[in-house]
């Protein structure tokens, strides 16, 4: 499996030097449009979506230019450049956002299912592509405790704010929220929510607990659908699986994705 990583630190130097010309929240949609002219990774989406490069590209334009959403996000994203400046580290390059919401903008998901939220950025822009889309629904699943979310000693939220509070309580009428342990939440909810179309992957990053929640949900996820997986490079657990899962795979950098097969899982 290729990790395109020359590709992947070409972009990142691209959008570090967006960072130096442009302020938040602007510089958050100019990563767009950098992304919609980035080739590996258009393809990278592409094979997970089942698409174009061309279709991948549309979208990630139709996300750099929806003043709508802008305008709903704009103060939460002012919000986390504050603690940014203040000392968050922000980790890479953050665009696995723009790669979830064009896959479902592409795919039309019923039922995306994802473990960890924090702040809720990535869940903000799955609601919003399956608002547009006009169908679908997510469950979230996180541990409710900011205490392991620390970043250069600061946490991944204003004060006082709690667990999604990235989230405008407009985009929030297709999503359920569960506070609890994953470990203890999956065996509970995946029988009932299955069969899942996408399942993303953006908890507790140890090889152990990777290794896990890619092993329980993958009877859950129906035939083609995707395992999703953000920060791959903390551990051996997604090459791992992908080693020896019956489908394809792929990873761009951080990210990485697998396809179930369309006969027997």
């Amino acid at each position: 499996m290729d990790y395109q990583n020359d590709a992947y630190n070409s972009l990142k130097h691209s959008i570090n030097e967006l960072f130096s010309r442009f302020q938040a929240p602007e510089a958050e949609w100019e990563k767009a449009r950098i992304l919609a002219n980035t080739f590996p990774y258009l393809d990278f989406v592409a094979h997970l979506s089942k698409t174009t490069r061309e279709k991948v590209s549309e979208i990630l334009k139709e996300i750099a230019d929806d003043k709508p959403l802008h305008a709903l996000l704009r103060s939460s994203l002012e919000r986390i450049a504050a603690l940014c400046a203040a000392g968050l580290n922000p980790g890479e390059i953050r665009v696995h956002a723009f790669t979830v919401y064009s896959i479902i903008r592409l795919t039309r998901p019923e039922l995306v299912l994802e473990t960890g939220v924090s702040s809720g950025k990535s869940s903000a822009m799955i609601l919003r592509a399956i608002d547009r889309n006009g169908r679908g629904r997510l469950v979230s699943v996180d541990i409710g405790d900011f205490s392991g979310a620390t970043n250069g000693g600061m946490l991944d939220r204003p004060e006082n704010a709690t667990v999604g509070w990235f989230v405008p309580e407009q985009l929030r009428k297709s999503w359920e929220l569960i506070i609890g342990d994953a470990r203890e939440i999956l065996p509970e909810v995946l029988p009932r929510l299955a069969p899942l179309d996408i399942f993303i992957h953006d908890s507790l990053h140890t090889y152990e607990h990777m290794s896990f929640e890619y092993k329980i949900v993958q009877k859950y996820i129906k035939p083609g659908g995707l395992l999703l997986s953000d920060d791959i490079q903390h551990t051996k657990a997604f090459a791992d699986a992908a080693a020896v899962f019956p489908g394809p795979a792929y990873a761009f950098g951080t990210f990485g994705g697998l396809i179930l097969p369309n006969g027997e899982k």
